[in-house]
């Protein structure tokens, strides 16, 4: 058994791929545009579907798309906003949700940091 598993380790042919590699079809792992546009296409629907769906959300792999994506939520006259940071070893990605209601100053945010 001992020499199986050592057959297995040493030929990379039979050797699974890493966890980190992207395992889909192209047209599901990239859109024209980047995650920005693809995002910006979310909000669009978004405005449209305000009323049956109560949350959005989104998560991005770039720092650098946060302000782009929360400036397409300001064009679009959506108020009521939060982004957050999602830490896993050295790995961070950025989550940002909405809502299409106007914001209400009256109620409170809560955060929960686990």
């Amino acid at each position: 058994m001992l020499s199986n598993l050592l057959k297995f380790t040493q030929n990379p042919q039979k050797r699974p791929p890493p966890h980190n590699c992207p395992t889909g079809f192209t047209q599901e792992l990239f859109c024209e545009g980047g995650g920005v546009k693809f995002v910006e296409k979310i909000i669009t629907e978004s405005l449209v579907y305000a009323k049956e769906i109560r949350i959005f959300t989104t998560m991005l792999g770039h720092k650098s798309s946060i302000s782009k994506v929360l400036d397409i939520l300001i064009e679009n006259k959506i108020q009521n906003f939060c982004s957050t940071e999602f830490h896993q070893g050295n790995t961070t990605r950025w989550g940002i949700a909405w809502n299409g209601k106007k914001k209400n100053h009256t109620t409170q945010t809560i955060s929960v940091i686990l």
